[in-house]
């Protein structure tokens, strides 16, 4: 599921902190694909919701609304204490 955010990850700091020249044309391939993601991506912070924190840890056993998907679905427990923890890290909603 992460496979290709990592794969992004490392070939950015590979090019960007460890000056891997060498990787350019990779690195500009990788940047490419994920345009419309790094478009995309929100340059404020909303702040965290109890309420929205409450859906995703209800969410093995109450369907949700993702946004970007037309129906409600279920979560397993791994994605939602995965996704509790990169929230608390992050400080994300």
């Amino acid at each position: 599921m992460w496979s290709s955010c990592k794969a992004f990850n490392s070939i950015v700091t590979d090019v960007l902190v460890n000056n891997r020249v060498d990787q350019l044309m990779e690195f500009e391939t990788v940047i490419k694909r994920h345009r419309s993601d790094l478009l995309s991506f929100p340059m404020h912070k909303e702040s965290k919701s109890a309420k929205d924190r409450q859906l995703v840890t209800r969410a093995d056993v109450e369907a949700i609304s993702i946004p970007g998907l037309s129906q409600k679905i279920l979560l397993t427990r791994d994605l939602i204490e995965e996704t509790c923890k990169l929230s608390d890290l992050f400080n994300l909603n």
